[in-house]
């Protein structure tokens, strides 16, 4: 009938924010059991895109054999996924703080669009597909990068936030981890 005990604002936010006059309401979001869904899809979100920075990156020999294409040009993937984050992270930067909700479609779409080219590129042998894939996804994760403190700011009290932002950056390292031991599992599919 009443607020969990986890909605009661704690003695850190009274202290965090003494200039708040205490008859003002807080944020409607910070009370909101959607700000748990919002981390959940903000961390499948930024999980799934680690997977494919890694993905490619850890057995040459069958990323080589399914692309088609040379060691150095699979190389070249991981770099170009890291060089795609650059320019697109001036606009992400701005987005993710004045235009949120669109920011983060965008950058949403980005990431389905990346995984879907991927396996496209993986299916058809197409090297081409793979860096159009690779480029998508580098540009989605500029949004990942610059989202970590705004979701935590956003949709949780002061005393949560280091445990949203926490969990949202260790589902990045997940999918890194995730990204890692898929080649390693297909190598051994595809041996056995």
């Amino acid at each position: 009938m009443g607020r969990e005990p986890e909605d009661e604002p704690s003695p850190q936010d009274q202290l965090t924010q003494p200039w708040l006059d205490q008859r003002q309401e807080e944020p409607k979001a910070w009370s909101s059991h959607r700000r748990w869904l919002v981390l959940l899809s903000f961390s499948y979100f930024s999980f799934s895109n680690a997977v494919m920075i890694m993905d490619f990156a850890t057995d040459y020999a069958l990323s080589e054999a399914l692309l088609g294409a040379s060691q150095s040009d699979v190389a070249l993937l991981y770099s170009l996924f890291l060089l795609s984050v650059m320019p697109a992270m001036f606009f992400a930067a701005y987005g993710v703080v004045h235009h949120n909700d669109a920011t983060m479609a965008i950058g949403q779409s980005l990431n389905v669009l990346g995984a879907w080219l991927r396996y496209a590129a993986v299916i058809n042998g197409s090297f081409p597909l793979a860096v159009v894939s690779t480029v998508c996804a580098g540009a989605s994760a500029s949004v990942i990068v610059c989202s970590y403190a705004v979701i935590g700011r956003r949709w949780f009290r002061p005393s949560q936030r280091g445990l949203a932002t926490t969990i949202a950056v260790q589902s990045n390292y997940a999918g890194w981890a995730m990204g890692s031991l898929i080649g390693l599992a297909v190598h051994a599919d595809v041996g056995a």
